[in-house]
This record gives C-alpha cells, structure tokens and sequence, in this order.
C-alpha cells in the first residue's frame, strides 16, 4: 500500500500521501525529530535500494484508484513522502509527472 490519507495538515489543508519507498525505512540520515525513528541502516546512495523500491505503476496506479474512490474534491494537495527520504527513489520524476497527467485540477 503506498498511499495513505487524505490527513490534516496544518498548512496545506487535506493532505493525501504518496509513499514512494515503503518499508523498511530507507534513508541517507538518522534526524533525532524523525517520526519513523532511529534509521537501521544507512543508505549510501539510491542505486544500493533501487530493487527493494516499489514499481513505478503499481504507485502511479494505486493512486490514481485511491484518488477516483476518494474524490478530487475531499483532497487538497499531494504529499509525495516516504517510509524514509522519498529522492531516493530515482523515479520520482515520473512518478510526479504521471501522478499530474491523471489527477491534476487547475483553479
């Protein structure tokens, strides 16, 4: 599951999140304000995770189910996060790209 929300959020309203690395935590620091908590193991660069990291489709797909279900309307923006630092996923770019194509509402 790579998708979780609409939750609230203080500065941008409701907010539906991406995650775009899943679990177990993958990331390049250990911050001590990081509500996933302590970071296992380091990642050195994304090339050392990029076979433990979701399809580009499966994420892209789930989304845009989840957003059909939900309504645009109940979202106010996209969170793209992760179970982790979410540029480790080299991807990113046309997980984003793709993601607007489907569901982008300009105003």
């Amino acid at each position: 599951m790579y998708t979780y929300g609409p939750v609230p959020s203080w500065r941008y309203g409701r907010s539906f999140g991406v995650d775009v690395t899943s679990p177990p935590k993958k990331c390049t620091y250990n911050c001590v304000y990081c509500q996933l908590g302590f970071t296992k193991e380091h990642v050195t660069s994304p090339e050392s995770i990029i076979d433990s990291l979701p399809p580009t489709n499966d994420i892209v797909n789930e989304v845009s189910l989840t957003i059909e279900r939900l309504d645009i309307e109940t979202i106010d923006v996209i969170t793209f996060s992760g179970t982790g630092e979410p540029t480790l996923n080299l991807d990113i770019d046309k997980i984003l790209f793709e993601i607007k194509s489907r569901v982008a509402v300009f105003q």
